[in-house]
């Protein structure tokens, strides 16, 4: 754990949870077996009462390839992002989540994971979603992170 350089725009936790819950996608960043950094944009769902962060990918290419060995990760989401004008600085509101990348084989948790992706990202498309949960859910590669530690920052352009 490193500590924040700037304590004054270091936020708690609740923060960062509402931070994950408001940002429509977050970037998530690991290392390859050689060492090589990798990072790919996700659409991910935040379970605070469950200390969870869910997203799901196909299971092939090199995310797919890096997550099936469980690594350590860090994902970085932004709710906003504001340059302010002549002052040359940002107003924002970022979290970051550290933590290990577990692969959900529980068909109970993976239905609750889609089910909370969907209400999040497109609930219009619940019921339709649900249906096709039924015949791609063996397919399906829904990744948790279990956070080790969840940070916010927050800057009003100061």
């Amino acid at each position: 754990m490193h500590p924040m350089r700037r304590k004054d725009k270091e936020r708690d936790a609740a923060f960062a949870w509402q931070v994950l819950r408001d940002a429509t996608y977050a970037t998530l960043a690991m290392t390859d077996s050689d060492g090589a950094p990798y990072c790919v944009p996700v659409n991910h769902v935040a379970d605070e009462a469950g200390n969870a962060v869910y997203f799901h990918c196909a299971g092939a290419g090199r995310k797919g390839d890096i997550l099936t060995k469980e690594p350590p990760v860090c994902l970085s989401a932004v709710s906003k992002a504001e340059l302010i004008p002549g002052e040359l600085t940002t107003a924002y509101k970022s979290a970051l989540v550290q933590g290990r990348a577990i692969l959900v084989q529980d068909p109970e948790e993976k239905l609750y994971a889609l089910k909370l992706l969907v209400q999040a990202l497109d609930p219009v498309s619940m019921e339709r979603a649900v249906m096709c949960a039924d015949k791609t859910m063996e397919r399906t590669m829904i990744v948790k992170i279990t956070p080790r530690e969840v940070t916010g920052k927050q800057s009003f352009g100061d």
